[in-house]
């Protein structure tokens, strides 16, 4: 019997690779095997030749026309051309890898949808990103199968669209595929700069665009109340100033130390791998999320985590993380000194966190997407 053969999209792997390009290269480095040949494409006309050189091996290069943006215009208004008419016959199934997939006659079609943010915060969407639950919602009309990273983000998908339960299935992400791989690329100025903002104190590390869902604005109220009582702790925050940075300076101006708080911005794979390895705790305070990298990738190198009770990251840490229940600045500000003032928490946080990071790898998460490709094949 021949393989099944799957034609995947990722052109979530051009450019700087965002958490849909982790998902997409790391499920992509398992997905093919005697079973099933993988091919993957891009939706995008100039630079659809750079993917060929991000695909690892064992995934095929599809190289055909695909400008993005007609392309989408046609969809959108005729549900057309299909991707049969685009990339030809002989495939089996279609797997979009973000909120998007496009139309078919008779190849069965997978769409991943990370999370509903669209839904819950509009407010902090570009204009392309708002036609997300309009996907969603046709898509599941015409028959299309929803793959989400965590049981949270199904049951969601299936309470608000009204989509089956047997059209909607929970495959976890594995952790970045360089995630445990020594740090060897990080600059003399970085190290240099870091060290002088620790100074000896104990580093609080978040990391994610400053963005209202994040969380950090109340954490700003909770760091209020803990200088009020020690003055040994630094918050250094790793990730780009996004919608609501405005917010966020007017908040962090009514700390008696502002200079307590480091905003880094966007850093390397490997810059935030040293900031892991020599934080004291990470801090992930987000109140909506559909599956929670920061704090996966910081139990893979060991480092303990404080988080909120938002319930896709409960589905990561499980037991191995410090949970705070709802945003009281007073209940985090309690915790974060509980956890700096106790090492064998953290040890045993740092033990735990590692051993349950070892559950969320590529090799399994690939082996349940096969076997929900077969499922969908029958």
């Amino acid at each position: 019997m021949r393989s099944k053969r799957v034609a995947f999209e990722a052109t979530a792997l051009l450019g700087s690779r965002s958490g849909v390009g982790e998902f997409a290269y790391g499920l992509l480095t398992k997905l093919a095997d005697e079973d099933f040949e993988v091919d993957a494409f891009a939706i995008s006309w100039r630079r659809r030749h750079l993917l060929k050189d991000q695909l690892p091996q064992g995934v095929g290069f599809i190289d055909r026309t695909m400008p993005a943006r007609p392309l989408h215009i046609l969809w959108d208004n005729f549900n057309a051309p299909t991707i049969e008419h685009i990339l030809g016959g002989g495939y089996d199934l279609v797997h979009g890898s973000n909120f998007f997939v496009p139309p078919s006659k008779r190849i069965q079609r997978v769409m991943t949808v990370h999370d509903l943010t669209p839904l819950h915060y509009p407010e902090m969407c570009l204009a392309p990103v708002l036609k997300y639950p309009h996907y969603i919602a046709q898509s599941i009309r015409k028959g299309v199968f929803i793959h989400t990273p965590t049981e949270f983000v199904k049951h969601e998908i299936m309470e608000i669209f009204n989509a089956p339960d047997e059209q909607v299935f929970a495959i976890a992400h594995g952790v970045p595929t360089d995630a445990y791989s020594p740090v060897d690329t990080v600059s003399v100025e970085f190290v240099n700069k870091l060290r002088e903002v620790m100074a000896g104190r104990h580093v609080l590390l978040a990391v994610g665009t400053i963005e209202p869902r994040k969380g950090y604005l109340e954490f700003l109220d909770a760091l209020k109340i803990l200088q009020q009582e020690r003055k040994d702790f630094v918050f250094v925050i790793a990730g780009a100033k996004g919608w609501g940075w405005e917010q966020f300076q007017r908040r962090l101006s009514h700390l008696m130390d502002t200079s307590a708080v480091v905003v880094l911005g966007w850093v390397s794979d490997a810059e935030r791998k040293w900031l892991y390895d020599n934080a004291t705790t990470l801090v992930f305070p987000s109140i909506y999320e559909g599956f929670g990298l920061p704090p996966l990738e910081a139990m893979t190198r060991g480092l303990p985590v404080i988080c909120s009770d938002a319930k896709a990251t409960l589905e990561v840490v499980g037991d191995c993380a410090v949970v705070v229940k709802g945003h009281d600045p007073v209940l985090w500000s309690d915790t974060v000194s509980r956890v700096i003032d106790d090492s064998e928490l953290r040890s045993d946080l740092s033990r735990r966190g590692r051993d349950r990071a070892k559950m969320f790898t590529w090799k399994r998460a690939a082996h349940e997407m096969r076997a929900a490709y077969r499922r969908i094949l029958e």
